[in-house]
């Protein structure tokens, strides 16, 4: 009997070692040798929570276009502001009065003395500004008004006036400014006018009114840009 307890004693105690050690099948308790993670987030699909593999960025500043809105792209030395004849590098005829006075505007944006070389044209006669008015400085985005030469006999019927920076009265460079009206004048500069731009085309109208004046926003250019009544506004650049 005691035999038989024994041997059912040494069983169990032999079950209990083959739980423990005998029955490890070379695995984890509960790993059964095979990673849970695969390698990828389950949140992430390969491509990028968000991002499909394409850059959203255009590389342009969608706020810039690339130029500046404000600047057309040429270089101003006048006063700018938008107008046309604010765009002018120097001295520009805005009002003609035959027989009375000549009025010039500085639309830089620099004072301009017009003792240094300033000169007026109605061939044969040819006064420089300082002889008509000494020790003229105008002023950035200013006038003056000159007497009317007396060498000059052009009427409101018909004229021409041509500003230069020298005496090259044949040189297109240096005649900055002309305005030819009415049944215009001869002999005449207005083939060195049409050389650079400065005019093309017909002469504006005999005067009709109190003078011939430039007019706001324009290049100054021909018959369209003057005003023979006088009664446009006067010129103005900021």
């Amino acid at each position: 009997m005691k035999k038989s307890m024994i041997t059912r004693m040494s069983c169990v105690l032999a079950l209990a070692v083959g739980l423990a050690v005998g029955c490890d099948d070379g695995e984890a308790e509960t790993d059964s040798g095979v990673v849970a993670d695969t390698g990828v987030d389950p949140g992430d699909s390969g491509t990028g929570d968000d991002d499909s593999g394409v850059d959203t960025d255009s590389g342009v500043d969608p706020g810039d276009s690339g130029v500046d809105p404000g600047d057309s792209g040429v270089a101003d030395s006048g006063m700018g502001g938008g107008a046309a004849h604010c765009e002018a590098t120097d001295l520009i005829l805005e009002e003609i009065d035959p027989g009375t006075s000549i009025t010039i505007f500085n639309p830089t944006g620099s004072a301009i003395d017009t003792s240094s070389g300033y000169v007026l044209c109605q061939r044969p006669s040819y006064p420089a500004l300082a002889s008509l008015e000494a020790g003229v400085t105008i002023a950035a985005g200013d006038r003056h008004t000159f007497p009317w030469p007396s060498a000059f006999g052009d009427t409101d019927a018909g004229g021409e006036v041509a500003l230069y920076s020298s005496g090259a009265f044949g040189s297109a460079a240096a005649q900055i400014d002309f305005v030819c009206w009415g049944s215009g004048h001869s002999p005449s500069r207005k083939s060195v006018a049409e050389m650079d731009g400065d005019w093309s085309g017909d002469c504006a109208g005999a005067i009709t009114g109190d003078s011939l004046r430039r007019i706001a926003d324009t290049a100054g250019a021909g018959a369209a840009d003057y005003d023979p009544t006088g009664a446009t506004a006067a010129l103005t650049c900021p």
